[in-house]
């Protein structure tokens, strides 16, 4: 791809501002991770509401404009004519940032054509893709292009790897990017529209400073479009190595032609080696040599030293032989490394002989001597490996320490030179080590590969199977974790540039909110309780009422939890917008009743006309308001039975309430007694009896009434007041005084008039009348 083989430096250049821009995050701003980049079929190069030819005259633009600047605050006399109240390190920091701008404006040039680049590659890899058919070689196939097409494979993974890790790193750096564009607009915003001469500075510094954002942001989007691009086409590209495989892999031989390859192969990379071998080992002739006139010269220095006395240059000529010594020893090394790689060669050779045999071998227990063979080659490697990364940590240990004393030393030390000699060596030797890693594990990995491909498919254990199956349990679990339910736009303008990032939502994400929600709503819900307890027991208000605000409160705290909760992890309210269009709308008919009952719920807990502990008639159900719950309320009955009310049927119907303005009710009593009781003392003996009853008001005083006179009874009726509360029964009460006045009434020869019964007579036949007497009357 052209933006692996032409613009490594423009790639690195985006990485390190990339980088930049993260580490200028700080914890308590920086938003959680944002997705950039768009589906590759919805992906556009150009802001928005810009045109590519706009865009491109407005970078010209500004970069010709920074150049002025540079231009302008290199001059002499720019430090003199700054105004009051700015510092010559403004000027130095104003000069930077438009010198970063005008090289982050090439880079975004480049990066342009780059992207443009990439978006034909990744077509012409999709038409590729598409138009592939089959190989144009009849089967079998060569094992060596099955191996080819294999390799590729595996690298085609890493490069995807690090695709995707690249655009983890521009996406991460984005967020800080637009949080400090806003800061800067902020304070932008805070300067004074009209000011003197160091207000105006600081607003074109302030604007300076956006268009650098813009630029930055501007470079970061297009590295994540090439990048966006990249991985699509490196997709492309393995799913067809995929089909490429499974087509080779079923029709697959290893002839001796291949071998004969393989070792033709071998032989020119032996040749290659000797030959690079023996340049080296007349290099150490020659150190040798060097080494030997090196150690003439430093006898000969102390030859001529007087006796007891240190000669002039002594430390010079003793680091001249350690470095010639040093280089003997490197060349050695080297040489050394160059015999282990034509080792290697031949070990190369002998696992592809082994893997020759275990195509050719009939026999199963063939077989399984060239798979031992190869698993011993293996472990050979491996132990190769180890020797080899631990030579290189120490030569690069070496080369640290090596590049910390050259640092620290003058370059007119006759030392400096022969240091940076002496580091070339460790160089080189450093070069040929990471060589023969890289061989070493180019092979291992083919030979891990085999051994896979040759070992058999034994039964699995209980705990092999246990095994995989948590494996795979726990990557579908972080599969699920990461599954993006939704996203969202969001879009920033600067310096007329439209950015526009998508923000994610896992459902891992909403899990982790859920969880958070669900521990701080338990939290919340046991201190509600706890001031509940106490507010109670101290009797400031009703245990009911109590209940019914803790609830009110609860459900505030949890719309206020939640949006803190989703805050706090960066998850975006703008998601739930999802629930859209005819989603909307069947939820909104649906809950229509529900918002209904909740406002209504609401305004009777701010107006306060009914309240919890009222005593309320609804519609010829009457009752004691007991909870009111943000739908409905509960009505408790006077035998115990609990009535769910709608919230909204309190102000949409008439309601009797008890209780408004006080507790105090009036109640009557009606007493019929006998014709021929005097009413004074009857009315006299009903009022003693309601004023001894200890939960009947004194105030306002009974009220006795001689209502009506029937045809066998007086009618009183006796009016008094008692007060609602929990110790009182108005049932319980009547039947109180229904006792005292029977009482009462049988002490004084008061009798209850009796129940007036009416009989029947009919005349349209004889009434028979019968004489029942005693036999002794006269009559019998």
């Amino acid at each position: 791809m052209l933006f692996q083989k032409t613009s490594f430096k423009l790639k690195l250049a985006c990485l390190l501002a990339a980088v930049l821009a993260f580490s200028n995050e700080s914890p308590a701003d920086a938003p959680g991770l944002k997705k950039v980049l768009e589906s590759m079929g919805d992906q556009k190069s150009t802001p928005s509401g810009e045109k590519p030819d706009d865009r491109l005259a407005r970078l010209q633009q500004w970069r010709k404009e920074g150049a002025e600047s540079i231009a302008r605050f290199d001059d002499p006399a720019a430090a003199a004519s700054l105004p009051a109240g700015i510092t010559p390190q403004d000027l130095e920091e104003r000069r930077n940032e438009a010198e970063q701008t005008v090289q982050n404006i090439d880079r975004y040039l480049k990066s342009l054509d780059v992207a443009v680049s990439e978006s034909k590659a990744l077509e012409a890899t999709r038409k590729e893709t598409d138009a592939w058919v089959g190989f144009k070689e009849l089967p079998p196939y060569s094992i060596l292009m099955l191996d080819e097409l294999r390799n590729e494979q595996d690298a085609m993974r890493g490069k995807l790897s690090s695709h995707e890790s690249s655009m983890v790193v521009f996406q991460r750096a984005l967020a800080p990017l637009l949080v400090e564009t806003r800061a800067n607009e902020e304070a932008a915003n805070k300067l004074p529209v009209d000011g003197d001469d160091a207000v105006k500075w600081r607003r074109d510094a302030s604007q300076a400073k956006a268009r650098q954002f813009a630029v930055r942001v501007g470079l970061i989007q297009t590295s994540c479009e090439i990048l966006g691009y990249q991985i699509e086409s490196t997709r492309a590209e393995l799913a067809l190595l995929d089909r490429k495989i499974k087509i080779a892999r079923s029709s697959t031989r290893f002839g001796k032609e291949d071998l004969a390859k393989i070792e033709s192969a071998s032989s020119e990379r032996k040749a290659a080696l000797t030959k690079e071998l023996d340049a080296v080992q007349k290099r150490q002739k020659s150190a040798t040599t060097a080494r030997k006139q090196e150690q003439s010269a430093l006898d000969a220095l102390l030859a001529s030293a007087p006796e007891g006395k240190a000669p002039e240059g002594l430390d010079l000529a003793k680091f001249r032989m350690d470095l010639a010594n040093e280089r003997v020893d490197t060349l050695e090394a080297v040489a050394e490394a160059f015999e282990n790689l034509r080792q290697l060669e031949a070990m190369i050779l002998s696992s592809y002989q082994e893997r020759k045999s275990w195509y050719d071998a009939a026999k199963p227990d063939s077989r399984t001597k060239s798979l031992l063979a190869l698993r011993d080659l293996r472990d050979r490697l491996n132990a190769w490996q180890v020797f080899i990364e631990n030579e290189i940590s120490g030569i690069n240990a070496d080369l640290s320490r090596l590049d910390s004393r050259y640092a620290s030393t003058d370059p007119s030390d006759p030392k400096a030179p022969l240091m940076a000699e002496q580091r070339k060596g460790k160089a080189e030797k450093l070069a040929v080590f990471q060589r023969i890693s890289r061989s070493v594990g180019s092979h291992l990995k083919l030979l891990e590969r085999w051994i896979v491909d040759f070992t058999p498919r034994d039964k699995k254990t209980i705990n092999q199977q246990l095994t995989e199956s948590a494996t795979e349990a726990w990557d579908l679990l972080l599969r699920i974790w990461s599954f993006e339910v939704t996203s969202s736009e969001e879009k920033v303008e600067v310096q007329g540039q439209v950015i526009t990032t998508k923000v994610p939502v896992t459902l891992g994400g909403l899990l982790r909110a859920l969880f958070f929600f669900t521990i701080g709503y338990a939290i919340l819900a046991r201190i509600a309780n706890r001031i509940q307890g106490t507010i109670t027991r101290r009797g400031h208000i009703a245990e009911a009422q109590a209940k019914t605000l803790r609830n009110w409160a609860m459900i505030v705290a949890a719309v206020f939890l939640a949006i803190g909760t989703l805050s706090l992890l960066k998850i975006p309210i703008t998601i739930f917008a999802f629930f859209g269009g005819a989603l909307a709308i069947g939820l909104g008919f649906g809950s229509q009743t529900l918002i209904k009952n909740f406002i209504c719920g609401i305004i009777v807990l701010f107006e306060r006309k009914i309240r919890v502990g009222d005593i309320v008639d609804v519609g010829g159900l009457s009752g004691t308001v007991s909870e009111i719950n943000t739908r409905s309320s509960v009505l408790r009955g006077g035998d115990g039975k609990e009535t769910l009310v709608p919230n909204s049927f309190f102000l949409e119907n008439r309601i009797t309430n008890l209780t408004l303005s006080n507790r105090r009710v009036r109640r009557t009593l009606s007493v019929r007694v006998a014709h021929g009781s005097s009413p004074q003392t009857v009315s006299t003996i009903i009022k003693e009896c309601v004023e001894r009853h200890g939960l009947i008001l004194k105030e306002p005083a009974p009220v006795i009434t001689f209502e009506d006179i029937t045809d066998n009874a007086y009618v009183f009726t006796a009016f008094y007041w008692t007060e609602f509360n929990d110790k009182t029964n108005g049932d319980v009460v009547a039947s109180d005084i229904r006792f005292m006045l029977e009482k009462r009434f049988s002490e004084a020869g008061i009798e209850f008039a009796g129940a007036k019964q009416d009989f029947p007579v009919r005349t349209d036949q004889p009434l028979q009348l019968e004489w029942i007497g005693n036999s002794n009357s006269p009559l019998a």
